[in-house]
């Protein structure tokens, strides 16, 4: 009969796992896998003392490998904006970018770094989608709708008054 050995794995390697697990999926910001890692220490049974230890030792080895890198990320996510298809205002962005824990500069390097007609074609290609959705309305109803879908989107009232505009014009 074959006896295993009993392997008992230490809380610095299982929260480790569980935190480069969570990095696998897609690149995050400092504060979100210091919240993450935060969420798994409270889970464990140790004192505060303890969980500072094996939090700070477990930060650093990101750092150390390279895993928390808030200037990489601004650089791949910069570039994945203009290819992307999912249709932001600026407004959205700069607060979904506030949110994962860009400071203040990295979000305004992002946000100028896009064209400057980012925010008219999103707002226009968003629009053009309700309108082909409207169809046999009146014209002031359809105004109405698409100036409200564009606002609660995020856009700004400039931004919104030029597509309503244009777009209904044409037709």
């Amino acid at each position: 009969m074959v006896q295993y050995k009993e392997y008992k794995i230490s809380v610095y390697e299982k929260i480790l796992t569980k935190i480069l697990n969570f990095i696998s999926y897609k690149l995050r910001t400092e504060k979100e896998i210091t919240s993450r890692l935060d969420y798994y220490l409270r889970k464990e049974e140790k004192s505060s003392e303890e969980k500072n230890i094996i939090r700070e030792k477990i930060l650093n080895q990101l750092k150390t490998d390279g895993y928390i890198n808030d200037l990489k990320l601004v650089d791949v996510y910069k570039d994945s904006i203009s290819s992307s298809n999912k249709r932001r205002s600026v407004r959205v962005l700069r607060k979904t970018l506030e949110n994962k824990g860009l400071g203040e500069g990295e979000v305004s390097k992002i946000i100028n770094s896009l064209p400057e007609d980012y925010e008219k074609t999103r707002a226009i290609i968003d629009a053009k989608r309700k309108l082909n959705k409207l169809s046999n309305i009146p014209i002031y109803i359809k105004r109405s709708k698409i100036t409200s879908y564009l606002y609660s989107k995020g856009y700004s009232p400039d931004t919104v008054r030029f597509v309503v505009d244009s777009i209904l014009t044409l037709q």
